[in-house]
């Protein structure tokens, strides 16, 4: 929709919300950190065609946007990467993602920002994990905050019933359509 460029004006297009991630995906994989002041240069570009952005999973960088998205008036649809991993690290990585996001809620600054949880990204889609462990994933959450938590997935994955338990947990429903 729009170019970010320090030379180039933002078009006057608003949106309802955007996905975000700071490090566009290529910069974790380097070993690259991704400086807090590079996160509010994108904030404060973001808040000039939407009030809302979503971004995926907690840790690291990550934990500082939603503090950093309220100097720009943006709310945070607030993402928990869950999942199964290769390397049989899902239980740690998932527990670190959780407790990142308990961080997140303690911090009055952070909390404020922060309109839903989205608890896992396609998990079903893409067979990360069982409706069960997501439901318990959910509980766990749901235990420590009154902030709607959501599910998102591709409308085939609910079609096909396999979020029984997980969907019933839930105060939101995304559909992802492409």
């Amino acid at each position: 929709i729009f170019s970010i460029s320090e030379s180039k004006k933002i078009s006057p297009i608003k949106v309802d919300c955007l996905s975000y991630a700071p490090s566009m995906g290529w910069v974790e994989k380097f070993g690259f950190k991704i400086s807090e002041k590079s996160i509010e240069k994108d904030l404060a570009q973001i808040s000039t065609v939407t009030s809302c952005i979503r971004v995926y999973k907690t840790g690291g960088e990550y934990e500082k946007i939603p503090k950093l998205a309220g100097k720009y008036n943006l709310k945070v649809i607030q993402g928990v990467w869950l999942d199964t991993y290769k390397d049989g690290t899902e239980k740690e990585k998932n527990i670190k993602e959780i407790e990142a996001l308990r961080r997140m809620i303690a911090d009055p600054e952070s909390v404020k920002n922060i309109s839903t949880i989205v608890a896992g990204n396609e998990v079903m889609f893409f067979d990360r994990m069982s409706d069960i462990l997501l439901f318990t994933y959910i509980e766990e959450i749901k235990s420590f905050t009154n902030i709607p938590i959501a599910i998102a997935d591709i409308p085939e994955s609910y079609r096909s019933k396999k979020y029984k338990l997980s969907s019933l947990l839930v105060d939101v429903i995304g559909v992802h359509i492409f």
